[in-house]
């Protein structure tokens, strides 16, 4: 049986001596939760009135200002393609916001497709 390596030696003999001469420290005490309260409720269901094809997804911009998105997408030729962008307190108090569902994509306006600002589309199939 060969002798262990020295670097497994120098490891335990450290660990050792740190333990032995109290070189360890103690562990952190948790800090105390703050004295913030959260409680949940539930109220009358609200009806969604904003439904499409594709699940709302929410954001928060850079103010602080509550979004979400929505597109349809449907893939007739005479069929809807479009994105939503609404903006409120929360999903049901939510608006559309004309300025930003309404803006347009200067790279599209050639093809006559929506696409939201920045982004890319394709024609609908014919």
């Amino acid at each position: 049986m060969s002798a262990p390596p020295r670097r497994s030696i120098a490891t335990a003999f450290a660990v050792a001596l740190m333990t032995f001469s109290g070189g360890v420290a103690a562990p952190a005490s948790a800090a105390s939760p703050s004295a913030a309260t959260y409680t949940i409720g539930v109220g009358t269901p609200v009806p969604y009135t904003h439904p499409t094809d594709t699940p709302a997804s929410p954001y928060i911009d850079k103010d602080g200002t509550f979004w979400f998105q929505q597109s349809a997408a449907l893939y007739g030729a005479n069929e809807p393609r479009y994105w939503d962008f609404f903006t409120g307190t929360d999903f049901d108090t939510a608006t559309r916001s004309g300025a930003v569902s309404d803006s347009v994509n200067p790279a599209n306006a050639a093809t006559g497709t929506t696409t939201p600002p920045g982004g890319a589309t394709t024609v609908p199939p014919a």
